[in-house]
């Protein structure tokens, strides 16, 4: 058995759009159900339709725990406003996967995926993009009172004085990455 067929491709929507091409190689892919809604462009809803029809892409759906993990972790690093819920049940079903003592790489260009996934000790390989090189926190504040506010904040505007709302990071984190069995649960 080649090496390719070894390793476990959890496709982000990214990918698709990037040019990755599943047709192309040996390995196992797998994504979630609702990533055609972001592969949008003929092409590559092409290639993802063709994949998942031959069974060169397999359809999964993640865990509720794992997305529940992946939600609180992204909450934590401030990235939980940039993700989509794609992107959310993306590193959950690579959280599944490892769980299950598997070895996903997530393929994104997805910086915010990226970091989340860095942080869950899944690894990932980018097509366009240079991947990230360190994991980041990030911050909302007002650029003007420079109140801060939490991620989760989704107005544009400060509440205490009208100034506008910006994102930025709140600090550079080079710790451990948590192992599975410490990952949050609900």
């Amino acid at each position: 058995m080649s090496k390719e067929r070894n390793k476990i491709y959890v496709l982000d929507s990214s990918a698709l759009i990037g040019g990755y091409n599943p047709n192309l190689t040996n390995a196992q892919h797998l994504t979630i159900p609702n990533i055609s809604e972001e592969v949008t462009d003929q092409h590559s809803r092409m290639i993802l339709n063709l994949a998942v029809s031959n069974e060169i892409v397999k359809i999964r759906e993640p865990t509720i725990a794992s997305i529940k993990s992946v939600k609180i972790v992204a909450k934590n690093t401030g990235e939980s406003s940039t993700l989509s819920a794609i992107d959310i049940e993306v590193l959950a079903l690579a959280l599944d996967l490892k769980r299950e003592k598997m070895n996903p790489i997530i393929i994104t260009d997805d910086y915010s995926l990226q970091n989340v996934a860095e942080i869950l000790g899944i690894p990932f390989k980018t097509m366009i993009r240079e991947g990230i090189k360190k994991r980041f926190t990030w911050t909302k504040y007002c650029i003007s009172c420079k109140k801060q506010y939490p991620d989760t904040y989704s107005d544009e505007i400060c509440e205490i004085c009208g100034g506008k709302i910006k994102r930025r990071v709140l600090r550079k984190n080079n710790k451990k990455i948590l192992p599975p069995d410490k990952f949050p649960k609900q």
